[in-house]
């Protein structure tokens, strides 16, 4: 029974683990999109000041 209730805890911790680690994976992934969304928008800007019409647009 002790056995049975320390593999639980372990499994609780690992699934909370697993959680913090995926919210902070998510955080990345967010914030390198947003970084390259605003590089996108600047070299946007640049084409246009050039005269340059961008892609697709």
């Amino acid at each position: 029974k002790e056995q049975a209730q320390r593999a639980s805890d372990a499994h609780a911790g690992l699934l909370a683990r697993i959680e913090q680690l995926e919210r902070g994976l998510r955080e990345q992934v967010e914030q390198s999109g947003n970084t390259l969304a605003a590089y996108i928008g600047e070299l946007e800007d640049r084409l246009e000041k050039r005269g340059t019409p961008p892609a697709g647009g």
